[in-house]
């Protein structure tokens, strides 16, 4: 499989609040209780929530066969 759809990059903006270089696991999806969750450490717009989509959606096999 293509790193680039298991990972998806997002670099730090003043947009998304990120403090440093991210991936999103999207071959590592899981849940995690509130107690543990501490509050939201960035936001995702526009591109990246088309790349997450894409990744998801190719990694769970959900497109068109």
């Amino acid at each position: 499989m293509n790193r680039e759809y298991l990972r998806v990059a997002v670099e730090p903006t003043a947009e998304n609040g990120l403090k440093l270089p991210s991936d999103m696991m999207v071959d590592k999806l899981q849940t995690d209780l509130k107690t543990k969750v501490f509050g939201p450490i960035g936001h995702l717009a526009g591109a990246g929530i088309r790349r997450l989509g894409a990744a998801l959606t190719f990694f769970l096999q959900l497109g068109p066969n």
